[in-house]
């Protein structure tokens, strides 16, 4: 894979990477230019070269008197050309230094890039496989309670049809038992106004009973009679 096709890969990371990405495209595209500069000003220094030599060429053949003159002349244009040939090369040389400078020091914090990325990735998917795996425990774990709470409700169910069940039948108990005390209660009460009446019709008999022996007593009636006293009589008799 070339520069400019990881360049393109990782173009769309995010925003400073994408001006990054740009600026390394920018500076590629301004060394290339630069180049194509550098070789055209080489190839029209050459030709240049080759029309002053074969100027310098023909002056010679047809001036050979101020060949003198000619070789300053000559010798100052080689010195010019050469100058300013040494000079764009230099100035090409230091700006293709710097821009690989700059490609390095992009592809060193791609690099960083790619490793942060790659980094946070790992961590991402690791964090993804324990959630998944909590999910997965979870998951268990809540169908392992609703298992036991339907079980639980089940019978819980089957313990509240038994209480209703023995609810209905108390009731039923509750029912006849308190039936049989309302009964129970009837007959007590019944023997209780029976012997109260009794005790009742006692007392009358006994008030009854002593008001007459008193009545008896007092006018001496029945077995209280008043007999005579026989001494008395005796006496009398003698």
């Amino acid at each position: 894979m070339t520069l400019d096709q990881a360049i393109s890969a990782l173009s769309g990371n995010n925003s400073e990477e994408s001006q990054a990405v740009k600026q390394l495209q920018e500076a590629t595209e301004e060394l290339k230019q630069l180049n194509e500069e550098l070789e055209k000003q080489k190839r029209d220094c050459q030709a240049k070269l080759k029309d002053i030599a074969e100027r310098t060429a023909e002056t010679k053949y047809n001036l050979r008197c101020v060949s003198r003159v000619n070789d300053l002349e000559y010798n100052l244009v080689q010195r010019w050309e050469a100058g300013r040939i040494a000079q764009a090369t230099i100035w090409g040389e230091n700006a293709e230094r710097a821009y690989l400078r700059d490609i390095l020091d992009y592809k060193q914090r791609l690099a960083r890039e790619e490793r942060v990325s790659g980094e946070l990735r790992a961590f991402r998917q690791q964090e993804i496989l324990e959630l998944r795996q909590r999910i997965k425990d979870w998951q268990g774990r809540y169908t392992s309670d609703m298992r036991r709470v339907e079980r639980e409700g089940e019978a819980w169910e089957l313990r509240i049809l038994e209480q209703q069940k023995l609810l209905q039948r108390h009731r039923e108990v509750y029912a006849e038992r308190m039936e049989f005390v309302q009964e129970y209660q009837a007959k007590k009460d019944e023997e209780q106004r029976l012997l109260d009446l009794q005790v009742h019709r006692m007392e009358c008999a006994i008030k009854l009973q002593a008001w007459w022996r008193g009545t008896m007593v007092r006018r001496g009636l029945g077995p209280f009679k008043k007999k005579p006293k026989r001494g008395k009589r005796g006496k009398g008799k003698k």
